[in-house]
């Protein structure tokens, strides 16, 4: 078969693709399996038959696997600001998991983790584009709430300002 014979039938399959699939990739096993643990559907497209890992299809699925780590973070925040969304979003993690009958305790614990030592950050930078935007009440706290669960400064590695965090570990500001 010619190329461009090949490479008309690639771009009718690629075209083909469901719930944002819309690019054709040689992937190996272990990669496909990362795409499905990152939340990826791991179906079979029925139109082409082969595997498709769209994102946001069973969008329950992807809040079942958040809600968890998020809610700790954000209970562990307020019951110890900084270090405890941390440790909250963990233990949430790993409970969520419990919940749902899985056995990937550790990996759920990382993420809830990863999601309290994210959210001070996310949340400041969350706040500066709604003050940009105009959205001054909600960009204040938002921006408040990253100032409050700071973690460098709540183990004691810099003091909060409104720029950032400066001290311990030399200045860095804000966006």
């Amino acid at each position: 078969m010619k190329k461009k014979n090949i490479n008309y039938i690639l771009e009718q399959t690629r075209r083909k693709g469901r719930n944002g699939d819309t690019i054709l990739a040689h992937i190996n096993p272990l990669e496909a399996l990362m795409l499905k643990k990152a939340g990826g559907s791991g179906t079979i497209n029925p139109k082409t038959g082969l595997p498709e890992f769209g994102f946001f299809t069973n969008t329950g699925k992807w809040f079942k696997s958040v809600v968890g780590g998020g809610g700790g973070a954000i209970l562990g925040n307020m019951l110890l600001p900084g270090i405890g969304g941390v440790i909250g979003g963990a233990i949430g993690g790993a409970a969520g998991s419990a919940v749902r009958g899985r056995k990937d305790f550790a990996q759920a614990a990382l993420r809830g983790a990863s999601m309290g030592a994210a959210l001070p950050t996310l949340s400041s930078l969350a706040g500066s584009g709604a003050n940009a935007m105009g959205a001054k009440g909600i960009g204040a706290t938002l921006s408040n709430y990253g100032d409050a669960n700071a973690i460098l400064p709540s183990i004691g590695l810099g003091d909060k300002t409104a720029s950032g965090i400066k001290g311990g570990l030399g200045a860095v500001g804000s966006l």
